[in-house]
């Protein structure tokens, strides 16, 4: 694996080599601080031996498995986000508009059919000792 970054903001958000020779775990969902953590490891490696670690900040929503083969993730067209929450948030009618511009949707189509969709304020890799490398803000931008 090379050392995760930022690719191409208008699809994949971190630059992971060999996307599919990962499986991932959300292992800390914490609703008081909306904050996600998912582990990611390499195949045939122990619980222990995580590769390195995706945040995800303000998590608004999840939809998805805990657990699923694949770290490619990229970031929804505002298009994709906006059906996205209308079809699947719970907010007032004329407040989808307004959450567009502060979330990003974050996409991991994994192997399997395992999907996940995450709505965020941000997100962000570290190495396997929690050393933050690169966050990302909704619009892909370094924030």
């Amino acid at each position: 694996m090379t050392e995760p970054g930022i690719h191409d903001f208008a699809s994949i958000i971190f630059q992971i080599s060999n996307p599919h020779s990962y499986w991932c775990r959300v292992s800390h969902l914490a609703s008081a601080h909306s904050t996600m953590q998912v582990d990611v490891f390499r195949f045939n490696s122990k619980f222990v031996d995580r590769a390195f670690v995706l945040y995800f900040r303000k998590v608004e929503f999840f939809a998805g498995w805990l657990t699923w083969i694949g770290a490619d993730f990229r970031l929804a067209t505002d298009d994709e986000k906006l059906e996205f929450i209308r079809s699947n948030a719970t907010n007032e009618p004329n407040d989808d508009e307004l959450l567009v511009g502060t979330v990003g949707l974050f996409v991991c189509i994994g192997e399997q059919g395992k999907n996940v969709r995450i709505l965020a304020n941000g997100a962000g890799i570290a190495d396997s000792n929690d050393n933050l490398l690169v966050e990302i803000a909704p619009s892909g931008r370094l924030p």
